[in-house]
């Protein structure tokens, strides 16, 4: 009889339902992920690290791609998408790359039934563990490499963190303190290291790469004349690319161009754009150790943590040569 009945539902195509499962108790096995962002390798990169991460633990991940720069998500599909992760019974959630627009009263319907949630890179949120890449550390290498290669007048053109700036805490501008760091501990003055610090208007062009060309050409026809010019990212970086090629500035030699996250575009572009490559192996596997030791409710620290992993220089063409460092 037991043959046959399984025999019926294979024909069938039935599935258990999670709901009934969770009625009597039965665990899910699933770790919920909401992803956010896809227009860039970089962060298809970060959601394979952290499906491995959830596989190496045991659990099996439920991943729901979120809004990015192309797709913005009504606040209907929102709860939605909570709404059929709760019913899937999940065991604990990850933010990927959480974005700034999303509703927080959603993420309290999962802490009001007791599922962790930890959040990988975006941006850090009151109460929630957060893992990601050090990068007033990774700007503090990028600017230090840039000094040493004889640059004496640099801008950073740094991103307006998000309408959440009020709940950002010490994250949104890690960058902008490790830029300034590195120009004070090398004697430039203010004048000479400058960040300009400017939101990514609508009309700004596709994705981060429009952002990027006018916050330089602002910088660039204001005067300002940089010699090197570190960017919020490589978008960023590559939108200061198609400005310079524009207008006949040359890179390395006019200015130096210097990006952040490694984007695979980077290593064509000619010259190759100097960068920082982020650790995302090692923030996934923290962030699904911490997630899954409070699900087996092991002794944690109640403070709420920021756990930050260095990053590492891609040293490129784009920064020229002028001395050894």
């Amino acid at each position: 009889m037991r043959e046959k009945v399984i025999a019926a539902a294979r024909k069938l195509g039935y599935r258990p339902s999670a709901s009934a499962r969770a009625l009597r108790g039965v665990r899910s096995g699933l770790i919920g992920v909401f992803h956010f962002g896809r227009d860039k390798d970089v962060e298809s990169r970060r959601l394979y690290q952290i499906i491995q991460a959830i596989h190496a633990k045991g659990y099996q991940p439920l991943a729901m791609p979120m809004a990015d720069q192309v797709m913005r998500l009504s606040r209907n599909d929102e709860i939605s998408a909570c709404t059929v992760m709760l019913d899937a019974n999940i065991e604990g959630l990850v933010l990927s790359g959480f974005a700034d627009d999303f509703d927080l009263a959603q993420l309290k319907r999962f802490q009001e039934v007791h599922i962790p949630i930890v959040s990988i890179t975006g941006i850090k949120l009151p109460g929630i563990p957060f893992f990601g890449a050090d990068r007033c550390q990774a700007m503090y290498q990028l600017t230090r490499h840039a000094i040493l290669q004889g640059r004496r007048k640099l801008i950073y053109l740094h991103r307006w963190a998000s309408g959440l700036t009020d709940l950002v805490q010490n994250t949104a501008f890690a960058a902008v303190e490790g830029f300034q760091q590195a120009a004070r501990d090398h004697g430039l003055s203010f004048e000479q290291a400058i960040p300009y610090i400017k939101p990514p208007s609508d009309q700004s062009g596709l994705f981060s790469y429009g952002a990027g060309e006018q916050a330089f050409a602002e910088v660039w026809e204001s005067g300002g004349r940089p010699d090197a010019v570190l960017c919020y990212d490589d978008g960023w970086a590559l939108g200061v690319y198609g400005y310079c090629q524009r207008h006949g500035i040359r890179i390395p030699d006019d200015v130096a161009v210097i990006g952040y996250e490694n984007q695979r575009l980077g290593n064509y572009l000619f010259p190759r754009l100097t960068t920082a490559s982020l650790p995302y192996e090692n923030i996934a596997s923290g962030a699904l150790d911490y997630l899954t030791r409070a699900l087996k409710e092991q002794p944690l620290s109640s403070e709420d943590r920021i756990v930050l992993s260095p990053c590492t220089l891609e040293v490129r063409e784009s920064c020229g040569a002028r001395k050894p460092l």
